[in-house]
C-alpha cells in the first residue's frame, strides 16, 4: 500500500467548540486578526505513518488582561486573568474530496509531476470526518 492524501483546506477543515466546567458553550470572543491562510493543498501520510495538521491560527491580538488565548482557524477565545475554571475543547475534522475546476488542474499537474519523477501518483486522497473528543485545557498550567 502506498501512500495516503488528504485535501487539507485550514478555512474549512476544522470545526471547534469550547466549553467551562458546567459544560455551557463559550462564546467567541476573539480580538482584531491578521491571519494569513494558505489555499487548500495536498498532504502526503506515508504507509504506516501518522501526522500532525497544525490547526492554530498565528496573527490575533491578545486582549489586555487575558491569561491566555486559544486560537484556531475557526474560532478565537480569550481567558481573562480572573477566570480559574476549567475549560474543554472538542470539535470535529473534516477533509473534503476535491472537486471542481481548481482541484482537476492540480491533480493533473501533480501527477504529471509524479510521472516525471517516477513515483507514485497522487491517490488514493482520503475524505472523511475525524471527531476530536472533549478534552480538558488546563489554563493555570505553563508549558
Amino acid at each position: 500500500m502506498g501512500p495516503l492524501y488528504i485535501l487539507f483546506d485550514e478555512d474549512a477543515c476544522l470545526h471547534s467548540e469550547l466549553y467551562d466546567a458546567a459544560g455551557r458553550s463559550i462564546e467567541m470572543n476573539g480580538g482584531p486578526a491578521s491571519i494569513k491562510v494558505f489555499p487548500p493543498y495536498f498532504v502526503c501520510i506515508p504507509c504506516g505513518s501518522s501526522i500532525r495538521l497544525e490547526v492554530t491560527a498565528y496573527g490575533w491580538g491578545v486582549g489586555k488582561g487575558a491569561k491566555t488565548m486559544i486560537a484556531l482557524h475557526d474560532n478565537c477565545w480569550m481567558i481573562a486573568q480572573s477566570d480559574p475554571l476549567p475549560y474543554f475543547l472538542q470539535g470535529t475534522f473534516t477533509a473534503n474530496a476535491p472537486t471542481g475546476e481548481y482541484y482537476d488542474r492540480l491533480l493533473r499537474m501533480m501527477r504529471d509531476s509524479f510521472q516525471a519523477c517516477n513515483v507514485c501518483p497522487i491517490e488514493p486522497v482520503w475524505a472523511g470526518t475525524l471527531k476530536i473528543p472533549r478534552t480538558a485545557i488546563d489554563i493555570l498550567k505553563r508549558p
